[in-house]
């Protein structure tokens, strides 16, 4: 199986929290499934970037795929080739966002037999896969359908059939579309194509894509995947850079240093070290295994 992820961006130095979160991805996917191959689709600027720090990226990647046709800012570049990925890779795959990591394998998931494997979003909805409201005016706008389902785009099975490349098509057009009305998100265009094109849909559960954002959540032992949501930074110091701020100097994730920077932060930030922690004691194998020592 090919598991296939995008890096756009300008800071790819080695202490670039950017970097640091894509490579703990990575790592976690060549930890559970070390025979599969792993692939990054990437821009021209970014593509010279990571060739210049070629020792960063070895032993993780196996190929990095140029998509010179991505232009803009890091996002936008991020979300053209997300929408365009099934025209520059053949075969099926499993595409993953870089602020995701693997605590268990995930192969049911890359053994989907449907066109597309996806799971139902929990965070931008009152009720796990409920129509968010904020897409109402936009899908209002273009005459879009709306179903019962909202899906997030950030883990997914992808298979390579012809119903699979029109939908892609669609879901790229719609994106457009949106930003043309200064929506700047693929997730709105791509349920929108889900319900206007049909494709075959296997659903799994949320513990393949376990979405935590900044908001304490209480892990299930259950997860396979935690996905920690880099695009809802709604405080300058969530769980998550705290988290990267710990792997980028190589430091370990000792209760002692967790428990003296909870005894530091503000009360506002307290329950987002607690949400840390619980995360750290239900997977400290998984984290042991992977760092600090590759990182």
């Amino acid at each position: 199986m090919t598991f296939a992820f995008i890096i756009t961006g300008d800071n790819h130095s080695q202490d670039g929290r950017y970097r640091i979160a894509a490579r703990a991805a990575m790592l976690s996917v060549r930890h559970f499934h070390p025979e599969d191959r792993i692939v990054c689709l990437c821009d021209q600027q970014t593509a010279v970037s990571m060739e210049n720090s070629d020792n960063v990226w070895s032993g993780i990647l196996d190929e990095i795929i140029l998509c010179p046709d991505a232009t803009g800012n890091p996002t936008c570049r991020s979300r053209f080739i997300k929408t365009t990925l099934r025209r520059r890779i053949s075969g099926p795959l499993v595409y993953l966002d870089c602020d995701i990591f693997l605590l268990r394998d995930i192969a049911p998931l890359a053994a989907c037999a449907g066109d597309l494997g996806l799971i139902a979003d929990t965070y931008f909805t009152t009720a796990p896969g409920e129509f968010p409201d904020w897409v109402n005016p936009l899908y209002r706008k273009h005459g879009w359908i709306s179903t019962d389902r909202y899906f997030n785009s950030g883990v997914m099975f992808i298979a390579d059939t012809p119903d699979v490349q029109r939908f892609y098509e669609n879901w790229h057009e719609r994106y457009e579309m949106a930003n043309a009305s200064g929506v700047f998100k693929d997730q709105p265009a791509f349920n929108a194509a889900l319900a206007a094109l049909h494709p075959r849909i296997i659903e799994y559960p949320e513990s393949f894509n376990f979405i935590c954002g900044v908001e304490p959540r209480q892990v299930p032992l259950s997860t396979r995947v935690i996905h920690l949501l880099q695009s809802r930074r709604t405080t300058n110091m969530p769980a998550y850079d705290l988290l990267l701020d710990e792997l980028g100097q190589n430091a370990p994730l000792t209760v002692e240093a967790m428990v003296h920077r909870l005894r530091m932060s503000p009360c506002q930030h307290r329950s987002r070290w607690y949400h840390l922690l619980n995360l750290y004691f239900k997977f400290r194998d998984v984290w042991q295994q992977l760092f600090p020592s590759n990182l």
